[in-house]
This record gives C-alpha cells, structure tokens and sequence, in this order.
C-alpha cells in the first residue's frame, strides 16, 4: 500500500493510532481482528488483507481524537451535624436503609457502621458533636455513581443534598483520567531530579515502585505538595496499577494516567460550592495545575527555556470535561478473579465428574447452599437499580473473552504441533 513495505506500513498504523489516542485493543474490535494480530501486524511480523489495512486507516483517519479524558469523583467524606443517620442515609444518598447492612465499630469515635455493598460507609454515632459521616473511597464513589445514573440525577443534585442538609465537605478527590496519554510520567520525574519545573509547593514525592519477583515496574507516581496539607496533586500510571491489581496487559488498558486533585477540610468545602455552579469542570482542575506547577524543556533559570511541549498541550490544549457517572463498582471483582483463577477448574472437574456417572453434581452443590446475608442485600439494589452493575458485568466479560481467545490460540498450537509430529518421517533404523 502507497510503497510501503510490511514494517513501514505496521509502523504508521500504530503511530497514526497513538496520534488518534486508541488502544490495540479498541482498533482492534472495529475491524474485527484480535489484539495480538494487530499488536503482530504494528511491528511487521503479521500481514493483514488490503481490505482489513484499508478498514483500519479509514477508521484512523475519519475518527475524531475525543473523549481521552474524563473526571471522577473518587473520594468523599462528608461530615453531618445531625444524628438522624436513618434521613440522612435515605434523603442524602437517596439509599433505603434497607439495603443497608449495620456493623458494630468504635472508629473515630463513633458508635457504630452502616455499609452498602462494602463500598459506602456510614459511621453514626447519639453524640451530636460526632453527628454523622459519609465516607466514600473509589468503590463507593464509583457506586454512587452508577446510583445517581440510574435514578437520573448528577453529581450536582448530590451536592445540592449534601448543603440543603447542611453537610460539610471533609475531603473530595477529583480525578481526571487520562485515555490518551498526554504525559510521560516518567520524563516528568527525571524531569523533577535536573531541577526542570517550578512549583509553588515547597516539597513533593517520587515513587518509582517495583516488582522484584518479575523485574517489571509498578509504575511511577509523583505528588506535588504534603499530603497533610488542605490540597495536593499526585500523578500517576493507571495503566501499570491495572495491570498489577487486575492482570490487564498495559496496552490493553483503557487508562493510561490518572490525574488527582485532593483537597481536605475548608478546600474541599470551597472546591464543593465551586463544583456546583458548573458543569465543565476542566478549567477549575487545569486552572489549579496550571497555578502551581510547570515543567520546562530545561531548568527554568537558564537562557531561552520554554515550556515543555507536551505539558503545554495537556495543560492548554484538550476538550470539556465533565464530571462521569459513567461506573464500574467492581463490587465482585475479588471474588470473581478468586472463581476465574483458582475456583472454575474445580467446578469443571466436578461437573465432567459427574457427567460420567450421569449425575448433576454441580447443580446439588448450588441447591444445596444459601446466599448470605450481604449477598441478599446486593441482589435486592441490583434489583432496584439494574443499571449500576453494567458496566462491571462488561469489564467480566471482556475478562473472560480474553481468556477464551488464550485457550483457543494454545489449542490450535498444540493441534498444529501434533499434526506436525504425525507426519514427520520416522528416523531409519537401518
């Protein structure tokens, strides 16, 4: 195609591609192909069809680079004065108590603890100077969420709750994820080490982590500012914490960076009224970043140093961002990984077991048990809302299909590998 060779041709699909800002894997389910042929076809050890080559740069060059970022929230802790923890949970949250599940706890003082799904947790106490508190970490973020999506309502109807039942805000974290990969992390730390950035923060942090038992890297995270103080940032590589907690290769994974906001005590109430008035939160978060913290092509003492090219484009050059309801609770997902991987080939030796002698073994172990009392519970809000588990059900799938597709490629090759072992001519023994 227009004279190029097969690597040539391999190398402009995959930096057309990065330029788009799409994974393998998204190209990939477009036009129909798997992710290893197109990974093997970028790098010039795969050829595809003319046709499939052409569906590929037809897609590249007509599709749009949008929707690489998105904000979330991901941490919330709201503090009530009031001890009606039954009103708030139900007038706030907008969450039966019915769902709830109590927990006796003497955490931070509090008497007690209502949970929904091990996500969103409600501390209660009878004394008012404790009152009540939401806490809400990424889970319970993302739970609520997919909650408000179901109901039809935002982030601002939340919001608007919290003040009409005069909360106050103790911490809110936003997040902005990064699908394209605006930054390199890593550039940016060395960055820091020759001294080639200004910030108004007087101290910060790099993590550079790593797994020893593999030799590969957890990835790098930076933090800009104490992390005791009322506000901080920290970047980091999302697509290496996926990798690590969920097994998704990292060019597989949807996030590549995630951006943090974090702000604590009369900030996070400030940032809460300031989240309200608006839609668009990009120019709140970008407009905080821009204000304390610039990286530049060399130390920004010396001659002619110029803003570093590609933080100016993330810091200057991307669309609206709104704050996502967009959600995956990833309530099952320990248990689901825990079946996958260590449960399922059990089971299926349990029901071929019992397929030989013609009994349903697998069918009596289910009747045979009961779904626990936090089970019952998930099934009734699943129940209530059966939009809120969409988007983790999708994520299982893909989970499972990635699986599927590695058990049919070693299939075929040992197929292939006995298929070649009975037709090689026997040696002579003459």
């Amino acid at each position: 195609m227009n004279g190029l060779n097969q690597e040539e041709l391999g190398k402009s699909v995959k930096e057309t591609r990065i330029v788009k800002g799409w994974t393998q894997q998204q190209v990939a389910d477009k036009v129909g192909i798997s992710r290893s042929l197109l990974a093997k076809f970028e790098t010039g050890n795969r050829k595809l069809s003319d046709e499939k080559v052409e569906q590929i740069f037809d897609f590249l060059l007509t599709k749009k680079k949008k929707d690489n970022l998105d904000g979330i929230v991901d941490y919330l802790t709201i503090h009530f004065f009031s001890t009606d923890y039954e009103m708030l949970i139900e007038k706030v949250l907008g969450i039966s108590m019915r769902h709830m599940v109590y927990h006796d706890s003497t955490t931070l003082g509090y008497t007690g603890r209502y949970n929904l799904l091990k996500a969103i947790d409600i501390r209660v106490s009878k004394d008012k100077a404790k009152g009540t508190l939401f806490e809400l970490k990424g889970a319970g973020c993302r739970l609520l969420a997919g909650w408000l999506k179901g109901k039809k309502e935002s982030w601002n109807d939340f919001f608007e709750r919290v003040f009409e039942y005069d909360g106050n805000f103790t911490r809110i974290d936003l997040a902005i994820n990064d699908h394209y990969g605006y930054l390199d992390i890593p550039t940016l730390a060395k960055k820091i080490e020759r001294n080639e950035f200004r910030s108004t923060f007087r101290i910060g942090d790099v993590y550079q982590s790593k797994d020893f038992s593999n030799r590969g890297s957890h990835g790098t995270t930076l933090y800009f500012g104490s992390r005791k103080s009322l506000m901080h940032f920290c970047f980091y590589q999302k697509d290496h914490e996926q990798r690590r907690k969920r097994g998704i290769p990292l060019e597989e994974a949807p996030i590549i960076n995630r951006y943090e906001v974090r702000t604590r005590h009369e900030k996070a109430q400030e940032l809460a009224h300031q989240l309200l008035k608006i839609e668009n939160f990009e120019p709140l978060v970008f407009g905080l970043i821009n204000q304390t913290v610039c990286f530049y092509d060399r130390p920004p003492d010396k001659p002619n140093a110029k803003i570093d090219k590609r933080w100016n484009e993330f810091v200057g050059n991307h669309e609206e961002v709104t704050l996502s309801l967009e959600s995956d609770p990833m309530t099952l997902e320990k248990s689901f990984n825990w079946i996958l991987n260590n449960v399922a080939p059990s089971l299926k030796l349990i029901r071929e077991f019992g397929a030989i002698y013609r009994v349903n073994l697998l069918g009596l172990i289910l009747q045979s048990t009961e779904i626990n009392k936090e089970g019952e519970k998930m099934l009734e809000v699943v129940r209530e809302n059966p939009e809120l588990f969409k988007g983790e059900i999708k994520v299982y799938r893909r989970v499972i299909e990635r699986k599927l597709e590695k058990l049919r490629k070693e299939k075929k090759e040992k197929q292939s590998t006995a298929n070649n072992n009975v037709h090689r001519t026997p040696p002579s023994t003459s």
